[in-house]
């Protein structure tokens, strides 16, 4: 997908939860765009994390919009994962969201299918948005990673954030 398109549709979905978590509840009380992370893979930036609670660092889920079907995704989808303390992760991709567990990485936990039609509306986007938040709030509970497996590089973003704040 060309970047720029790419921009304003992760500006976009960003909007949308940002009405939700207004509007409804939700175990999430913030979301983020770009947020750049240390990881086992280097500095990492999901396109949008979704918080619990941004202060102590604990995040309930985290969107991945790639650019392309190839397999690094996967790779950044857990390496972030990790990054932010969590066992799950999400791609959104051109015709389908995945939510994949980092525990299995074969298949995704769980699918959302978006229509293969040429007419997708914003209305099918919002559609699958909500169904994708309604499954992040059971991963974001059952998601967080236990004390002991925490990363070392969990410890350190939550330190950066801390001083970043």
């Amino acid at each position: 997908m060309d970047p720029q398109a790419l921009t304003s549709f992760r500006k976009q979905l960003f909007s949308w939860i940002e009405q939700r978590l207004a509007t409804g509840p939700s175990p999430f009380r913030r979301v983020e765009q770009s947020l750049r992370l240390l990881s086992d893979s280097g500095h990492l930036t999901p396109d949008l994390v979704l918080w619990i609670n941004r202060e102590s660092c604990q995040a309930g889920g985290v969107i991945l919009l790639p650019d392309s079907k190839e397999a690094h995704w996967h790779q950044k989808g857990h390496a972030v994962a990790q990054a932010l303390g969590l066992s799950t992760f999400v791609l959104w991709e051109a015709h389908r969201i995945s939510v994949w567990d980092t525990h299995q990485p074969e298949e995704p936990t769980a699918t959302i299918d978006l229509p293969k039609t040429r007419a997708i509306s914003p209305r099918d986007f919002e559609r699958a948005l909500d169904q994708l938040m309604e499954r992040l709030k059971l991963f974001s509970v059952a998601g967080a990673l236990p004390r002991e497996e925490l990363s070392p590089h969990y410890f350190a973003n939550l330190c950066l954030l801390a001083i970043e704040k």
